[in-house]
């Protein structure tokens, strides 16, 4: 938290755009979101898939949406960080529901998997969306260029 307000300090006093803050905390909140996510899944040795793990996540995580409301930047953390949000309730909630250890690494397994694919199809929508955009503009640009000259 410390490091959050610290950056939105240095920002406010250097009076950046606030759009230009909003994408940036968007994109810290993006990283927050996949670093814990690959850490809960890829270090299976520290035996994060716990229940008391996924409330301690689940716990900090609601601070963290806390202070982005506080800034007004609830949109973006809520954006960004759901996808590990549900990975904690699903933690807990499994758990909680089966005392069976299979069950749960292998139901978790498969929607870390799911979420993966979620991951990958959003990245593809957004870049085809990105080229349809510049496609458009450059043949605007294109017929506006070729109205201008005839």
């Amino acid at each position: 938290m410390q490091i959050l307000n610290m950056a939105m300090t240095l920002l406010r006093r250097c009076r950046v755009n606030a759009a230009l803050t909003i994408q940036l905390f968007s994109q810290l909140f993006h990283f927050v979101n996949m670093w814990l996510f690959n850490y809960v899944i890829l270090q299976p040795k520290l035996q994060l898939c716990s229940r008391d793990w996924g409330a301690r996540f689940h716990q900090r995580l609601t601070h963290v949406q806390a202070w982005a409301e506080q800034q007004g930047l609830e949109l973006a953390a809520d954006c960004h960080l759901a996808k590990v949000i549900q990975v904690c309730s699903v933690i807990t909630d499994i758990i909680m529901q089966s005392s069976s250890y299979i069950f749960h690494c292998i139901a978790f397994h498969f929607i870390s998997r799911l979420v993966s694919y979620c991951f990958v199809v959003q990245c593809i929508i957004v870049c085809l969306a990105l080229i349809f955009s510049l496609l458009a503009t450059s043949s605007e640009s294109e017929s506006e260029s070729e109205s201008t000259v005839t």
